[in-house]
């Protein structure tokens, strides 16, 4: 699988092309779509988060890794949060802002089969804060895993729009 981000330039709603070859293998067929709409953002988190979940590429504003173990009811999901790529504003002695953390199921088509949807709020220290931008923010959560589950998307999203993505497959 190819992928790729656009340039930093701003979207300029307009149909842009695309083509992909392979130099020097005129055997192989490429199949790939023939371009995009590079639609200006909405702004809007719902719809951002949605398109986060359905990409094959993982958003990286906000530094995310996501693992697995095994549990009696499922898996326990571990994720660690970048604490560099939240947008947390100072207030008095604080760092304050709020994580959005959505957990798609999904099956082998692509089709959502379950949806974990949770607000925390951060109201950190200044040693807190400085500690965990060393390790990142951990969040522990069980998962049970639906039968026709083959991926499980995670999307964090910040209150600036900010996102960070990761897919795991399921593993029978």
């Amino acid at each position: 699988m190819l992928g790729f981000y656009a340039d930093s330039a701003a979207p300029t709603n307009r149909y842009r092309r695309l083509r992909v070859t392979i130099p020097g293998r005129s055997d192989l067929t490429v199949r790939c779509r023939r371009g995009y709409f590079d639609a200006l953002e909405s702004g809007n988190a719902e719809e951002h988060i949605r398109d986060a979940i359905v990409s094959p590429l993982d958003a990286n504003a906000i530094p995310l890794t996501a693992s697995m173990i095994p549990a009696d009811a499922g898996v326990e999901l571990r994720l660690t949060i970048g604490v560099e790529g939240l947008a947390l504003l100072p207030e008095g002695d604080r760092w304050k802002g709020k994580v959005r953390v959505v957990i798609a199921q999904s099956d082998d088509r692509g089709a959502q089969i379950a949806y974990l949807d949770q607000t925390m709020g951060l109201n950190l220290k200044q040693s807190t804060r400085e500690s965990i931008m060393k390790s990142g923010f951990h969040v522990i959560r069980p998962i049970a895993v639906k039968p026709r589950a083959s991926s499980i998307h995670v999307v964090v999203r910040d209150e600036a729009g900010n996102l960070g993505s990761v897919i795991l497959p399921v593993r029978p």
